[in-house]
């Protein structure tokens, strides 16, 4: 899924995740970077205790691995992709698959609609 602008990404990491999550945590292993880009790899860690994307919680913990890319332009921020084991995290988790990902799907439907 897709946020623009500082205040829709803080709200997405608050609302989608660190609600649903709330003991979240990334466990770094690497870390590389280039002139305008740092790309950090792990192990993502967390329990599913709230609503994730209007789905109930499964109550399970997951730990799957994780890469962050963020791109930078002029010095600043301008840009993050973050890679997860999607399948994994629900399984674990307790949270089912299918309903995670159209769930998603109606939200970017709806963003797209609107935008």
């Amino acid at each position: 899924m897709r946020s623009q602008g500082r205040d829709a990404v803080r709200a997405a990491y608050r609302q989608q995740y660190f609600t649903a999550f709330p003991d979240l945590s990334p466990e770094d292993e690497g870390i590389a970077h280039g002139d305008d880009v740092l790309a950090v790899w792990g192990t993502l860690r967390g329990t599913s205790r709230g609503e994730w994307l209007g789905v109930p919680p499964g109550g399970g913990a997951f730990a799957v691995p994780f890469a962050n890319v963020v791109h930078f332009r002029d010095g600043l921020m301008a840009g993050e992709a973050i890679y997860f084991d999607l399948a994994g995290l629900c399984e674990q988790a307790g949270i089912p698959l299918e309903r995670i990902r159209s769930a998603a799907a109606a939200r970017r439907a709806g963003a797209a609609a609107s935008g």
